[in-house]
């Protein structure tokens, strides 16, 4: 919130925020389909911090730090902060073989 509410918090000014003024209500970034609870790779909030374009360079702050990143994605993976949500779905990319639990041994020596 420290970094992001200047811009994107409830007292913010609407030009500017591309309407996010919520940026520390955890139930509407989800609502609003920019955190993915345990999944922070499918999270938009990440990826535009990830990518730079968050803070953008003209509103003159600093990028997001590695480590200030790295709270976030930590925060959005752990179970232990969404303990309702599901894990996404595992999302096939088009290749034959199905994808695997990492969990599953898989018996690729053909023997027992």
């Amino acid at each position: 919130m420290a970094n992001c509410g200047a811009c994107h918090g409830p007292d913010a000014p609407v030009a500017g925020s591309g309407g996010i003024r919520f940026i520390g209500d955890l139930d509407a970034l989800v609502a609003a389909g920019l955190i993915v609870p345990l999944s922070s790779a499918a999270s938009p909030i990440v990826r535009v911090m990830r990518d730079g374009s968050m803070p953008p360079p003209s509103a003159g702050r600093f990028p997001v730090t590695n480590a200030d990143l790295q709270i976030v994605v930590e925060y959005i993976d752990n179970p232990r902060f969404w303990p309702e949500a599901s894990p996404p779905a595992l999302v096939d990319a088009g290749s034959e073989t199905p994808v695997v639990d990492a969990g599953t041994l898989v018996d690729a020596g053909g023997g027992g």
